[in-house]
């Protein structure tokens, strides 16, 4: 919430306007736009906050295993752990879901237009287009290149078919699809209650869901047992 925030209301920073005098030569000028620099900063913030969401995606999807049918004979609970999101991902979801399929294709794509190029250092993916670096007086800067077929277009700024809002506005609609499609799994894990993945909790747990009203008295007992543990009220 705090990148998105920032993202999406970047803090004003106005133009500047800076006149140099250079000995024998004369003046000159320089200009820095605070849109631009703006715009930059709202980037950095989104991106930084799909990095943030994407880590919390992963742990819904790990708390989420006992309500998907975790089974420890044919799940590694340590594998999946330790696997990228888009493994978990398919664990948790069907994958011929044509819902969950083309909600997976929009969060690549934002992954990967935007997150993944920032985390390997300004380079994309084979097979996404090719990356070089700009030498400036300021550095070197990465530039992401396109066939010549596609157009052409010069920006100072990331070019995307996705803007700023396009991307929370996809989290908003996971987050709501999220609910929908396993509301006892998404009531559990904003509780802040830790799951088990032994046999006796998961057979309770089964139980439990049968009915929505049954699941809520599971879940106030299980917040009470919490609360006693942590208070060593046994």
């Amino acid at each position: 919430m705090y990148f998105r925030e920032r993202a999406l209301n970047p803090v004003h920073v106005e133009d500047e306007r800076t006149e140099h005098e250079v000995e024998g030569l004369g003046r000159s000028w320089s200009f820095r736009s605070g849109a631009i620099v703006m715009a930059f900063n709202s980037r950095h913030d989104m991106v930084a906050g799909i990095t943030a969401y994407l880590s919390l995606l992963e742990h819904v999807f790990v708390l989420a295993l006992p309500f998907r049918g975790f089974d420890p004979d044919n799940d590694s609970l340590t594998t999946i752990v330790g696997a990228r999101w888009g493994v978990k991902y398919s664990r948790i979801f069907d994958s011929h879901d044509k819902v969950a399929t083309r909600i997976r294709e929009r969060l690549t794509a934002v992954v990967e237009t935007w997150r993944n190029p920032y985390a390997h250092g300004g380079f994309e993916k084979q097979g996404q287009g090719a990356t070089i670096h700009l030498h400036t007086s300021v550095g070197a800067v990465p530039v992401g290149m396109t066939s010549a077929f596609a157009g052409r277009g010069f920006s100072f700024l990331p070019m995307a078919d996705s803007t700023v809002e396009d991307v929370f506005a996809l989290f908003d609609e996971m987050d709501a699809w999220l609910e929908r499609e396993m509301p006892h799994a998404m009531r559990w894990v904003k509780s802040g209650l830790d799951v088990r993945f032994d046999e006796a909790f998961r057979d309770q747990l089964a139980a439990a869901r049968a009915d929505d009203e049954e699941f809520e008295r599971f879940l106030d007992y299980y917040s009470e047992l919490t609360d006693r543990y942590a208070n060593m009220d046994f």
